[in-house]
């Protein structure tokens, strides 16, 4: 049996779809590779072919929004699925944050105050407009804070979007995408450049965009529309949007692709990005086997989440010790990679997963005692009782055939029954 056969005989559930799981090393890798050329100097030709790495954080965007909406269960209670959420992501999110601010707080002091910290750890630090606190501590957390205020708004939308037919959610999806291209134009209109990178990158009530197409994105699919792409044609049309964004990078910006604003190329590669997550889907629902749905794949997706907390942590050590020259930077980034690999699966079995279950677990006693203070506190009523039987009006001689008396048990329902005589009260005598 299929991992989706057996997830569909489940009652109550959809099937799983583990190419998306797959795909999310795929996004992990990329985001990897654009911070290794960027900080690793000696390998900085790489920004020419890894310079829109970036765009991976927007594929996470949508991914995130299509699975949530394709699990989701309509009248899930607004705090259990909040509190599975922070099981999911704010454990693993404090590991790596408290690694990232030992060293600063011990050796430079002055990275970030304590009122930064606080708002990392809260994840509400992509909320400012300073690049300082954005990127605080482990800077790829403030996608995290873009996550949270995702996750804080799904249930308001997502189970209303789920009854939705097929012409509403075209229409709303529509909407979204004006409403980014409209976004995009206000802020480059009133803001100077230097405005841009927030407003259109960081900024989580800009890339809500991105997430609700992902939501609308599932609930066609619930709803049974298939795409006609499989997943390879779908791959194959990714890689051609991307080789052509680079080719035209390098023709308008002298090759200098970190000149490109960064919202440019998320809004121009968000095509292609659905249209790899719903063929994803959709080859997963038809039976078909992929390479990103074989098991190592899925493990590997299943450890992106901590690969991506992890790997500019692992990069900034190596930048201490780096070599000048190209090929021996390259051997060490390549350690320092599967180093971060290999710590990324350790904090998944270790950390990720231990928390969020122990969380978990936390709820359902909470539940559980909740539902038992519920039934002793509950007042008692008695049952009501039972109405008495209809008694006939009584005939002269006659008794209801539905009650023989003791006197005559052999008495026929149309056979009238003498009346039981009526003993007579005794007659006292005087002595």
């Amino acid at each position: 049996m299929s991992a989706v056969t057996a997830a569909a005989a489940r009652p109550g559930s959809l099937p799983r779809l583990p190419a998306l799981t797959g795909l999310r090393f795929a996004a992990a890798a990329a985001v990897v590779a654009y911070h290794v050329g960027r900080y690793v100097e000696p390998l900085s030709g790489l920004r020419h072919v890894t310079g829109l790495g970036f765009t991976g954080v927007g594929f996470f965007f949508v991914l995130s929004g299509f699975v949530l909406a394709w699990s989701g269960r309509p009248g899930t209670p607004r705090s259990r699925f909040y509190l599975a959420r922070f099981a999911r992501v704010w454990p693993l999110h404090a590991v790596t944050t408290a690694v990232a601010a030992v060293p600063f707080l011990a050796w430079q002091g002055t990275e970030s105050g304590p009122l930064t910290l606080a708002a990392v750890l809260l994840l509400v630090q992509a909320w400012w407009v300073f690049a300082d606190v954005n990127f605080a501590y482990n800077g790829v957390s403030w996608s995290l804070s873009c996550e949270a205020f995702f996750y804080l708004v799904f249930p308001f939308f997502a189970y209303r979007a789920m009854r939705a037919d097929r012409q509403q959610l075209l229409r709303a999806g529509l909407l979204v995408v004006a409403g980014l291209l409209a976004g995009a134009l206000v802020v480059v209109l009133v803001l100077p450049p230097a405005g841009w990178g927030w407003a259109l990158y960081v900024n989580p009530a800009y890339r809500l965009g991105e997430f609700v197409l992902g939501v609308l994105l599932a609930c066609a699919v619930r709803g049974g529309w298939r795409p006609r792409t499989s997943l390879r044609t779908a791959l194959v049309v990714l890689a051609g949007a991307y080789a052509v964004l680079l080719v035209a990078v390098g023709l308008l910006t002298d090759a200098q692709v970190r000149a490109v604003p960064a919202a440019v190329a998320d809004l121009l590669m968000l095509p292609a990005f659905c249209l790899v997550i719903a063929s994803a889907a959709g080859d997963g629902l038809r039976g078909r086997t992929t390479t990103f749905a074989r098991p190592v794949w899925v493990l590997l997706g299943e450890w992106s989440f901590a690969l991506y907390l992890v790997h500019e942590l692992v990069l900034r050590v190596l930048l201490g010790v780096v070599s000048a020259d190209p090929v021996a930077a390259a051997a060490q980034t390549v350690v320092a990679v599967g180093l971060a690999v290999g710590l990324a699966g350790a904090l998944h079995h270790g950390v990720e997963r231990p928390c969020e279950r122990a969380v978990r677990r936390w709820a359902a006693r909470r539940d559980a005692r909740r539902s038992a203070a519920h039934l002793l506190t509950a007042p008692l009523s008695d049952p009501p009782a039972p109405a008495a039987p209809a008694v006939p009006a009584a005939v002269p001689g006659l008794v209801s055939s539905s009650s023989p008396t003791p006197s005559s048990p052999h008495a026929r329902p149309d056979q009238p029954v003498p009346a039981a005589p009526v003993p007579a009260a005794p007659v006292r005598t005087q002595p």
